[in-house]
């Protein structure tokens, strides 16, 4: 019944935002996700650092909480070409060390994913816990900064028959969502991710699924035993709790892109007190990573390292890098360590830290 409440509230909520905006296929959608149980196979390709990475995924749902995949094989890789530059370290006066750096440099050259048959093997075995596609606050964003259209479709994925609904930004230089469903339930059986320019960043597509409950628990009752996701790296805290620990203020930039809400602060688990913001407009976000630090033990002093480059910000050196698709930028103010990830432009990014730089001189 309480669940039941919940969708009816976040379904009215975003209704007020746009009469006009298709919200009752978006509720739909993100109730089946809470609702409806599953088992499936899927193919996901997503951006990373080096390239283009394809997988199939085992996927085992029960709900939006208690949803979990695995890497059954890897598919395919497509790398970027990686300049030159980007390899090379500097060269020190030590012999030693050049002969260490020469010695990596070729190793660069010769496999520049750095990616070797066991560190993939490392990378993708075991389960892990699946993420929802949409939280409450989410949809309220994505009706508020976004249009939403559904268009019948012909299409048929995994023998299920589709309708596509389509979410195109009212703002520019935001993302594209195109999210097949099946007519049956509403459960999402494709997803492909634009950037504001068309290219496609990442998508998934399932090859089988199944809804029949027999099938289901016959599934679960296979893998549960093997089920162990790893404790989460971080959990969320509310502000006032990650203030008291840390007897300061958390650092919250004064400048936002339009549409653009705090969603979330997680806390990183270590002996470090690192905090991180999550900004979102619903399907666009940043992550903003706040470590505490001083003088002597601060990431970004000296030299950068390999793949980063170094500007200059409001007088504050700033270091620079790009990850595939997403943008990374570090400095330091005030013996506090941040670290700006983000798919963003790169010149609003920068609006955000001139805002946190300035705030904190």
């Amino acid at each position: 019944m309480l669940k039941s409440l919940t969708f009816i509230y976040f379904f009215l909520l975003t209704l007020s935002y746009s009469l006009f905006a298709d919200t009752g296929t978006l509720y739909r959608i993100a109730k089946a996700e809470h609702e409806v149980a599953y088992v499936g196979v899927r193919l996901k390709t997503t951006s990373t650092a080096h390239g283009a990475l394809t997988v199939k995924e085992l996927v085992l749902h029960q709900s939006a909480a208690h949803s979990y995949k695995k890497v059954l094989d890897v598919v395919g890789e497509r790398k970027f070409d990686i300049p030159e530059h980007r390899h090379e370290e500097q060269r020190p006066k030590d012999k030693k060390e050049r002969r260490n750096i020469s010695r990596r440099n070729r190793s660069r050259k010769e496999n520049p994913n750095g990616d070797s048959r066991r560190n993939r093997s490392r990378r993708f075995e075991g389960w892990r816990a699946g993420r929802s596609q949409f939280s409450i606050k989410e949809i309220a964003l994505i009706v508020k900064n976004y249009h939403l259209e559904v268009q019948p479709s012909d299409e048929k994925i995994a023998d299920y028959e589709t309708e596509l609904l389509i979410i195109t930004p009212k703002l520019p230089n935001r993302p594209i969502k195109y999210i097949s469903f099946a007519r049956e339930n509403g459960v999402i059986l494709q997803v492909k991710d634009m950037d504001a320019a068309g290219t496609l960043r990442g998508m998934f597509a399932y090859t089988w699924i199944s809804f029949e409950s027999e099938t289901v628990k016959r599934k679960w009752e296979t893998y549960e035993k093997e089920i162990k996701p790893g404790p989460p790296r971080s959990q969320s805290i509310s502000l006032d709790e990650a203030e008291a620990k840390l007897k300061r203020e958390l650092v919250q930039p004064e400048y936002l892109p339009v549409g653009f809400q705090l969603q979330d602060i997680q806390r990183i688990k270590g002996k470090k007190a690192t905090f991180y913001l999550i900004y979102t407009d619903g399907l666009l976000g940043f992550s903003l990573f706040e470590t505490a630090t001083s003088p002597t033990r601060t990431r970004w002093r000296g030299e950068p390292r390999r793949g980063w480059r170094r500007i200059q910000l409001s007088g504050v050196p700033l270091y620079k890098h790009e990850r595939g698709p997403t943008h990374a930028f570090g400095w330091t103010v005030e013996n506090i360590d941040f670290l700006l990830l983000s798919e963003m432009p790169p010149d609003e990014m920068l609006k955000v830290i001139t805002s946190i730089i300035d705030m904190r001189k």
